[in-house]
């Protein structure tokens, strides 16, 4: 699609629209008056080559960004199959950020080093630093997970005549489970 089909002002409130997702705000800020944004982006939202010039600018910038359904299942699965052991070591010692491997260090929210001073024995100060890693929360992970997955017991499966799902697999989600499937396998293979 050309963007030429778009208005300049349906063009600018697509634009805006990227920027937040917000589309009374995107209407705003393209122009239209703020008593009557929200009617606006409504109405602008329910065209179909403004929704497709939004579709079209969202799938650039997750290539841009190199974001996918593949690429999200590997985060979440590198946080919820993490394994602390690989922070350390063979003699117990944190090991620095820069020999950790990606799985592990994706998993890493933060670092403090804290610094004290200890006297030697002629009274020299000598600095001491203590490493604390944060971690992203594992069981977050594990709930995304698992309801991918269909795992979470309180979800309620709705299907239609014939036990048929209401709610079809689509090929990028299936695609995605393949890609976590070829994940696992390789995790499983490194262990």
């Amino acid at each position: 699609m050309a963007k030429s089909e778009l208005t300049p002002k349906q063009l600018r409130f697509v634009k805006e629209y990227m920027v937040d997702l917000n589309g009374k705000q995107a209407a705003i800020r393209a122009g239209y008056s703020p008593r009557s944004a929200e009617m606006h982006s409504s109405r602008l939202l329910s065209y179909d080559k403004v929704r497709a010039a939004v579709v079209k600018e969202n799938a650039r910038v997750d290539r841009k960004l190199e974001i996918s359904a593949e690429r999200t299942l590997l985060e979440t699965s590198r946080l919820s199959s993490s394994n602390l052991k690989k922070l350390y070591d063979e003699n117990g010692n944190l090991k620095p950020i820069h020999e950790l491997d990606d799985d592990i260090a994706a998993c890493i929210s933060g670092i403090e080093v804290v610094t004290t001073y200890r006297k030697d024995t002629d009274g020299n100060m000598i600095p001491e630093y203590t490493k604390k890693y944060k971690l992203w929360d594992k069981n977050s992970a594990l709930e995304r997970m698992h309801r991918h997955f269909n795992l979470s017991p309180d979800r309620k499966e709705h299907t239609g005549a014939g036990g048929q799902s209401l709610f079809p697999v689509s090929t990028g989600d299936e695609r995605a489970r393949r890609g976590l499937a070829m994940i696992n396998a390789e995790l499983e293979d490194d262990d």
